[in-house]
């Protein structure tokens, strides 16, 4: 059998309310959505940048399958040239200079002025995670998809991503692909309506439709997540309170699942 991680390195070569105040822990959020997922073996999440919740989310689905003996890839959406410096890490015993290395790689560290929160320290802990699964013995990988710089507009970017999580998919013929990524790129249709801009690019799970990826909108009855609000403003967002629960949504809804938490807390970004 391939182990999920020499199966990747084979493709490489091709504000919070007063509402409530309970946390669910992230393995109750990841049997929920074990559940919804049934047999499919590419799962998309699709997130609000930069939250403590969802890195542990995708760690805890990751302890659930491995658990059961499948393979597990997290792709997550950062630049793919960092890849080699993950397996690096990877391989280390997870000391103090093993992390201050990782830490000081580029695709860790933000552009300039613009900061959507993608790259913080709970990505940094899932990246650990995924160390201390591996020396236990479990069949478990991180890969990067995203481009190393933008040459093109959104479109652009949504097919490559799309290519690189194909192949990922393709080198690892058993198990499951979680991916991490925004939740525009996580629709499996282009939506449209008066709610979704006329210009919104086909999104990357759109083209990967013939995979049958499992679609999840990840968001929370409160709390907040990091943000642009346009070029170079980006911040902490506050999430509008409500009392919506999760639930399997209907086909004219870009997704398949909406996983709604207790709550999304931003993550410390990293600088």
């Amino acid at each position: 059998m391939m182990k999920a991680w020499q199966g990747w390195m084979l493709a490489a070569m091709l504000p919070c309310s007063a509402l409530a105040t309970a946390v669910e822990p992230p393995e109750a959020s990841a049997a929920t959505l074990q559940a919804a997922v049934g047999g499919h073996r590419l799962i998309v999440l699709g997130e609000l940048h930069g939250t403590r919740e969802v890195p542990a989310l995708a760690g805890a689905l990751a302890q659930r399958y491995t658990a059961a003996g499948e393979p597990v890839v997290i792709a997550l959406e950062l630049p793919r040239d960092g890849n080699a410096a993950v397996r690096r890490y990877l391989a280390t015993d997870g000391s103090a200079q093993a992390r201050r290395q990782l830490l000081a790689e580029r695709f860790l560290r933000p552009p300039a002025p613009a900061h959507d929160g993608r790259r913080n320290q709970a990505v940094v802990e899932l990246i650990e995670q995924v160390r201390v699964l591996r020396r236990h013995g479990r069949d478990v990988a991180v890969v990067l998809i995203d481009v190393e710089q933008s040459r093109g507009d959104a479109a652009w970017r949504d097919r490559r991503m799309a290519r690189t999580l194909r192949a990922v998919a393709a080198a690892l013929p058993r198990g499951r692909v979680i991916a991490v990524v925004g939740n525009v790129h996580a629709m499996r249709v282009r939506p449209e309506g008066p709610r979704w801009p006329k210009a919104l690019q086909t999104p990357m799970a759109a083209h990967l439709a013939d995979l049958m990826p499992y679609t999840v909108e990840v968001t929370a009855r409160q709390g907040a997540f990091w943000a642009c609000a346009s070029a170079g403003r980006c911040g902490v967002q506050a999430i509008p309170a409500s009392a919506a629960r999760s639930r399997p949504l209907d086909d004219h809804q870009p997704w398949h699942y909406r996983l709604v938490l207790p709550q999304l807390t931003p993550a410390a970004v990293l600088r």
